[in-house]
């Protein structure tokens, strides 16, 4: 059977203080890692930004559009519609940032 040497114990010890000192930050949320971490996510995020050649537009509920379409909320008929015009200039994506919080009193 071999002999532990003192070496071997001393990196045991170092291990184990190092994965304590590791959990320790981690669950507790640690000012510096917490900091590092958001850090390193934003280098991420930096090396995976691409340019896009396709061009972005913003369609917004406004002023205008409310004294167009009449008072908020509108009828979700009309929201469908809107999307379906561009759905026929064939965007790529469609985002709606609309909460429904009660039920629709316009259907249609």
């Amino acid at each position: 059977m071999k002999k532990i040497s003192k070496s071997m114990i001393s990196d045991f010890i170092l291990g184990v203080v190092l994965m304590l000192l590791t959990l320790f930050a981690f669950f507790l949320s640690w000012g510096p890692l917490e900091t590092l971490e958001n850090s390193l996510y934003d280098l991420r995020a930096n090396l995976r930004v691409t340019s896009s050649k396709a061009p972005v537009a913003v369609i917004a509920i406004d002023e205008q559009s409310i004294a167009n379409l009449g008072r908020w909320p509108w009828p979700r008929a009309h929201i469908a519609s809107m999307v379906d015009l561009l759905q026929s200039y064939q965007v790529k994506v469609i985002g709606l940032d609309i909460i429904y919080s009660e039920k629709d009193i316009n259907q249609g």
